[in-house]
């Protein structure tokens, strides 16, 4: 049988340094940086997708997310760059948003989680243009999950266990002499 698996160590003597981000960035400059992040809204496309998904409701901390990903993925920033910079471009959004009249959120809960629904999502390529199936999308009604006290990380049911079982447990045994091996 043969297997289709990495090498263990593999990554140790690898080269990787054909990945964007594993080389120099192309910016390493903040004013070069936030130029560079808004200069990109700033095109027609830019804005146009800023837009978009500012209009089905998309919080500015995930847009902000996906336009600093790719910059991290392009390797034009390193990630350090990218947190500093960051709120340079939310704030870019917002204006941006109040410029258009469009209403927005921040995306910043008590809860500190962002969330999208499959629903937002392709609401957000249809906007964008990728809705390859040009079917309407149909209003989903929300979904409230309801609390369960069972599954993988529920807390187990306690069990009586017996002396002779816990001892067998703790390995406290005696010895039988009758395996073959004595």
């Amino acid at each position: 049988m043969k297997f289709d698996a990495p090498i263990p160590g593999a990554n140790y003597t690898s080269d990787t340094r054909q990945y964007p981000w594993h080389r120099k960035p192309d910016i390493e400059d903040y004013d070069e940086a936030v130029d560079y992040l808004t200069s990109r809204l700033q095109t027609s496309q830019g804005s146009g997708m800023i837009n978009s998904m500012l209009e089905v409701d998309m919080p500015i901390a995930a847009i902000t997310s996906t336009i600093v990903l790719q910059a991290i993925s392009k390797g034009k920033m390193q990630i350090d760059m990218v947190v500093v910079t960051a709120g340079a471009l939310v704030r870019h959004i917002e204006l941006l948003a109040k410029r258009n009249g469009l209403k927005y959120e921040m995306g910043a809960d008590e809860d500190d989680s962002l969330t999208m629904t499959p629903m937002q999502l392709r609401m957000t390529m249809a906007a964008m243009g990728r809705n390859k199936t040009k079917e309407p999308i149909p209003e989903a009604a929300p979904v409230e999950a309801e609390p369960t006290d069972t599954g993988l990380m529920a807390k187990p049911e306690p069990t009586e266990v017996s002396e002779t079982q816990q001892q067998e447990m703790l390995g406290n045994v005696e010895e039988d002499s009758t395996d073959g091996l004595a």
